[in-house]
């Protein structure tokens, strides 16, 4: 059977999610193995790479989709339209993304997992990581353009809590940003937001921070307090006040 299908190959990968997938519905489940069967005979050297991030992505919008309450139909449906992504992209990696588009369209944010660097990814086997993706954010976040250098807002969604934190596109392949230490922890299951962030918002953001001088080096203040950021026309200011009690 799994021959047949051409996911022999993949199935060590993919088996644990289409078993918890099975736990919502055997059609739905039934469904994403056809979602990867498609990708398997569409991309037979590409695909055994690509199927367990593709498998975890289905299966964590058929969760997402039972949390908010959509009926066996309703999340068939949705799956559905993740295979007619596999159908016609020449992508393999575009019905994972397909996926979590429909997760973010339908709970406002994309689950991830936190890295013990406190890096948000979507799913790991051994040593390899897959980050969040430029194409992906093409697709959930509006005016996002992969290679562009953009300042963008994360938020964190623990519960009915919110915590905002910024960070910098580069304009790579990926967006791989640290997230505070007080809004995740390494391990866990998060769902987080993503927009990007206008200039003028992102100064405003920005927070007073110090810098201590613990080594008491004379050549530098005993502390220095950065606050008051400004954004004046196309120029950045801060006031930076400092204090000398260690120096001669």
């Amino acid at each position: 059977m799994l021959s047949r299908l051409n996911l022999l190959e993949a199935w060590p990968k993919i088996k644990a999610y289409l078993k918890d997938i099975g736990t919502t519905s055997p059609i739905v489940a039934y469904g994403a193995a056809m979602v990867l069967e498609k990708l398997a005979s569409r991309f037979p050297e590409t695909f055994k790479d690509a199927s367990g991030l593709t498998a975890e992505r289905i299966d964590t919008m058929v969760q997402v989709l039972k949390d908010k309450g959509l009926t066996t139909d309703e999340i068939k449906g949705k799956v559905a339209e993740v295979a007619k992504v596999a159908e016609e992209s020449n992508d393999v990696g575009s019905s994972a993304e397909a996926a979590d588009k429909i997760s973010y369209d339908s709970e406002g944010a994309i689950r991830v997992k936190i890295g013990k660097n406190l890096l948000p990814y979507l799913h790991s086997e051994g040593t390899t990581v897959d980050p969040i993706t430029a194409s992906l954010l093409e697709k959930i976040v509006p005016g996002f353009r992969t290679g562009s250098v953009t300042a963008m807002k994360i938020t964190v969604h623990r519960g009915g809590e919110l915590f905002a934190s910024y960070n910098i596109y580069q304009g790579g392949k990926s967006f791989e940003p640290t997230l505070p230490e007080e809004h995740v922890q390494p391990g866990e299951i998060i769902p987080i937001s993503i927009e990007i962030l206008p200039v003028e918002a992102f100064v405003k953001g920005l927070s007073s921070f110090e810098l201590t001088n613990p080594a008491m080096m004379k050549w530098s203040a005993d502390r220095e307090t950065i606050e008051q950021f400004n954004l004046v026309g196309n120029g950045f200011t801060m006031k930076i006040a400092q204090d000398y009690s260690l120096a001669d």
